[in-house]
C-alpha cells in the first residue's frame, strides 16, 4: 500500500511494506532502488540487546529495529494550519509514531517521531532518528555537490563555508557503500557553540536542500555515501554521540527533537522558505518599540549602577530607544559579581536609592525598563549552596560539576523551579520590568547523571525543563519580551528561540567585524528577533568618532533588531543627527522587517574578511539592502538578478556616494575602506 502526501510545494510517497514503512524515492535510480528500498525506514531504531543488521559501520543505517516494524495505521488532517500526516507502525516491542506537518505557506517539512514501550518488559534506546534520506543526490556526483557547512561561534557567528562531498571525505569508494560516515554534531549546553543546527547541499543541477535541528542541547546529522549516492539522518541526542540511552518502562514513551527539511531552487529559495516556516513555528511579535538600549557594550559593562543610569536614560530617550535594559552587575555587592550570580537581588552600593526608583525613571521617560539575569547558573564564589541543595546541580559520578568558578542549575529540580519563579515575580511583578534578557554564560558539556541512567539523558531532560518553564513564563507573563542570549549566539536553536522575540547575534565589540555576521545572520534566524549592536561612540573618550565610523555603527543595527549602545551623551554635532536618523529609519522599516525574507546577494553568504559586503531583506516591491566596503576595491558592483524600477541610498539621507542604475546592475563609488550605506531597490 502507498501512502502520497501532497500539500502545497512538498510531495512524497511512503509504501506499507513486509519489511515496514519505506519511502519510494523520485529519482530514476533503475535496479537500484529495488536494493535500497528497504533500507530507507522512515525511521531507524537502536534497541540495546538488539542486532543489527547489515555491515554499516557506526552508520545510523540499519540499525537493530530496520526493518522490523509493520504498518498498523496512517492519517492525514488539513486546516488552516497547514497538513498533517501521521503514520504508526509496530514492532514485537514498541509501537513508532512517525509525524510530517508542512505549515501553511512554507514549503517546508516539519518531522519528529515517538516511540512507546508495548511490551511487558523494559528496553533501551540508544538512537531514535528524527529525519532520514537515501539517495538524495543524483548516482555519482560526489565531487560536483557541494556541502554548506555554518560555523558558529563567539565573535564569528554564522559563517558558512562551502566545499564538494569529497572535499569533506564523502564519495563512493565502493560502488555499494563504504563504513565510514561524515558527522556534524554537537554536545552540550551550548547547542550552537561551533556548529549552527543547520547544514545545506546544492546539488549538480543547481537545486538546493536545507535542513535545521531544533535542539537546545546535544544533535547531530550525518552523511555518506549509498549505491554512489549520498545519505542524510537527522537526529537529537543518541549513545554514540552523545552518551543518551533512556530506558522506557513498559507503557512509557519518548519523542525525539523536530527538525525541518526544504528543497528550492536557489539558496535564496530555501532561506525564504524556512523563514516563513521559522515565523510559522515562533511566539513573537511583542515589540512594538524598534529601538533597544542596552547599557552594557562601551557604556557600564558589568557595573551598571543608578549614577550612569541617570547619565544614559535620557540620552537613549533622546535618540528613540523605546526599550532600555540594565545588563549584567545590577546584582551583588562584589566588584566582579559574575561569579557570585545567583540571589538575584539588587546591588545596595550600586542603587543606593533601590533599583526600583531606577526602573521607574526608565517608565518615567516613556521606556520599557528591562534586565538582565542568568537563571541557569550559580557563582561558586557566592552562596551556592546556601540558596540551593546539592540535589539542584550538574554533578557527574556523585561530584559536582564546576565550570569556570560556576554550578549548573538543574531544571529537573523543583526547588530551583520555585526560587526561579520567585525571582521572575519580583522583578517582572514589583519591578515592573517589561524585557528579560536571559544569558548563559557556561557550557556545561556532556550533561549530569545525577537522577539520570546516563549524562545525555539528564541534560536532554533538563533541556526539556528549562524549555517548559519558558513556556510558563510566557503563558504567566504574555507581554513580556524575552530576549535569548548566550555568550552571544552560543544557543541559537529553534526550540529556544520558537519561545523568545529577540536573539542576541554577537558579543562582538569590533564595529569593522560585525558585518560578517550581520550579512549572514538571516540564514539562521527570522528578521525580526535578529538583534545587533550599534555602539557609535564606542571610543568617544578618546576621540569624536568620524562619520564613517558613526554610519557603519548604525547600518549594523539597522540590519536587524537595532541595540543601541555606548555613551551616547559624548556624541556631537552631525554624529548626534546620524545616529537619530537611524534610529528613526529602523523604526518605519518595522513592518517591512517583519514580513520581508533574507536577500543574498549573487545566492552566496558573506565569507570573513570579504573586501566587500552585500544583503538584505526584500518583499515583493522593493529589497533594502546593506553594502559595505571594507578592505576591498572602491567600485561595489550589485547583481540584482531581477529587473529594477528604481534605487536609492535610503542611509544616510546626505550620502555622498555616487550610484548608477544599468538595468539590474548597481554601482556604487565609496572613496574610503570602512564605508557603508543602505540602499532602496525598487522592483519592476
Amino acid at each position: 500500500m502507498k501512502i502520497n502526501f501532497s500539500y502545497e510545494g512538498i510531495q512524497f510517497v511512503l509504501e506499507a511494506t513486509e519489511f515496514g514503512v519505506v519511502r519510494v524515492t523520485n529519482k530514476g535510480y533503475g535496479k537500484t532502488c529495488e536494493v535500497v528500498r528497504k533500507l530507507d525506514q522512515i525511521c531507524e531504531v537502536q534497541i540495546r540487546g538488539r542486532m543489527t543488521h547489515g555491515h554499516t559501520g557506526t552508520r545510523h543505517l540499519q540499525s537493530s529495529e530496520s526493518g522490523m516494524f509493520r504498518y498498523v495505521s496512517h492519517y492525514q488532517t488539513e486546516d488552516d494550519k497547514g497538513a498533517t500526516l501521521e503514520v504508526v507502525q509496530e514492532s514485537d516491542i514498541a509501537r513508532l509514531h512517525s509525524y510530517f506537518f508542512v505549515p501553511r505557506g512554507t514549503n517546508t517539512l516539519r518531522v519528529w517521531n515517538r516511540i512507546e514501550n508495548k511490551s511487558k518488559a523494559s528496553f533501551t534506546l540508544e538512537y531514535v532518528g528524527t529525519y532520514g534520506e537515501l539517495m538524495i543526490t543524483e548516482p555519482n556526483t560526489f565531487q560536483e555537490t557541494e556541502f554548506w557547512l555554518p560555523s558558529n561561534g563567539s565573535y564569528c557567528e554564522c559563517q558558512w563555508c562551502r566545499a564538494p562531498l569529497t572535499s569533506f571525505g564523502v564519495f563512493g569508494g565502493h560502488n555499494m557503500k563504504s563504513f565510514k560516515k561524515f558527522c556534524v554534531s554537537n554536545t552540550g549546553t551550548w547547542s550552537t557553540k561551533s556548529y549552527l543546527p543547520m547544514g545545506a547541499l546544492k546539488n549538480k543541477d543547481g537545486t538546493f536542500v536545507l535542513w535545521q535541528i531544533e535542539a537546545n542541547g546535544s544533535w547531530s546529522y550525518e552523511m555518506s555515501d549509498l549505491f554512489d549516492s549520498l545519505t542524510l539522518h537527522l537526529n537529537g541526542p543518541s549513545f554514540e554521540e552523545h552518551n543518551w540511552q533512556k530506558t522506557l518502562l513498559p507503557g512509557e514513551a519518548f519523542e525525539t527533537v523536530k527538525a525541518a527539511i526544504t528543497h528550492g531552487n536557489s539558496f535564496n529559495e530555501v532561506i525564504a522558505n524556512m523563514t516563513e516556516y521559522r515565523r510559522k513555528i515562533t511566539d513573537r511579535d511583542r515589540i512594538d518599540l524598534p529601538v533597544i538600549f542596552n547599557e552594557y557594550m562601551y557604556a557600564s559593562w558589568n557595573s551598571p549602577s543608578e549614577r550612569t543610569a541617570e547619565m544614559l536614560i535620557p540620552v537613549a530617550k533622546e535618540f528613540g530607544a523605546g526599550y532600555y535594559v540594565i545588563d549584567c552587575g545590577w546584582h551583588d555587592e562584589p566588584e566582579d559579581p559574575f561569579y557570585y550570580i545567583g540571589k538575584w537581588h539588587e546591588s545596595c552600593s550600586r542603587y543606593p536609592h533601590g533599583l526600583k526608583k531606577t526602573i521607574d525613571r526608565v517608565k518615567k521617560e516613556g521606556m520599557i525598563p528591562g534586565l538582565w539575569i542568568e537563571p541557569e547558573v550559580v557563582g561558586a564564589k557566592g552562596d551556592a549552596f546556601s540558596l540551593y541543595g546539592k540535589d539542584a546541580y550538574f554533578s557527574r559520578g556523585g561530584k559536582l560539576l564546576g565550570i569556570s568558578d560556576r554550578y549548573q542549575l538543574d531544571f529537573r529540580c523543583k526547588e530551583v523551579l520555585e526560587r526561579m519563579d520567585r525571582i521572575i515575580d519580583r522583578v517582572v511583578g514589583e519591578y515592573g520590568i517589561g524585557y528579560l534578557k536571559i544569558d548563559y554564560n557556561i557550557e556545561a558539556g556532556v550533561g549530569t547523571d545525577n537522577r539520570a541512567e546516563s549524562c545525555g539523558d539528564g541534560l536532554l531532560e533538563h533541556n526539556r525543563a528549562y524549555i517548559c518553564w519558558i513556556e510558563h513564563i510566557r503563558k504567566k507573563y504574555p507581554e513580556l519580551v524575552i530576549e535569548n542570549c548566550a555568550s552571544g549566539g552560543n544557543r541559537m536553536d529553534y526550540l529556544t528561540l520558537g519561545l523568545c522575540d529577540v536573539q542576541s547575534t554577537s558579543d562582538q565589540i569590533d564595529y569593522k567585524v560585525y558585518p560578517y555576521i550581520a550579512a549572514n545572520m538571516f540564514s539562521a534566524l527570522i528578521p525580526e528577533q535578529a538583534a545587533v549592536w550599534a555602539y557609535p561612540a564606542s571610543h568617544a573618550e578618546e576621540a569624536q568618532p568620524d562619520r564613517e565610523c558613526v554610519i557603519m555603527n548604525m547600518i549594523n543595527g539597522l540590519s536587524g533588531r537595532m541595540h543601541l549602545a555606548s555613551k551616547l551623551y559624548l556624541l556631537k554635532g552631525e554624529n548626534v543627527a546620524l545616529v537619530k536618523e537611524a534610529a528613526a529609519l529602523t523604526c518605519s522599516l518595522d513592518g517591512f522587517r517583519k514580513r520581508a525574507i533574507p536577500w543574498f546577494h549573487r545566492d552566496q553568504p558573506t565569507e570573513m574578511d570579504m573586501g566587500q559586503v552585500v544583503f538584505g531583506l526584500r518583499d515583493e516591491k522593493r529589497i533594502v539592502a546593506f553594502v559595505y566596503r571594507m578592505s576591498g576595491a572602491e567600485s561595489i558592483n550589485i547583481c540584482v538578478g531581477i529587473p529594477v524600477a528604481s534605487v536609492r541610498v535610503l542611509y544616510p539621507s546626505a550620502s555622498e556616494v555616487p550610484l548608477q542604475l544599468e538595468g539590474d546592475c548597481i554601482t556604487l563609488k565609496m572613496p574610503y575602506t570602512y564605508m557603508a550605506r543602505v540602499i532602496e531597490i525598487i522592483i519592476k
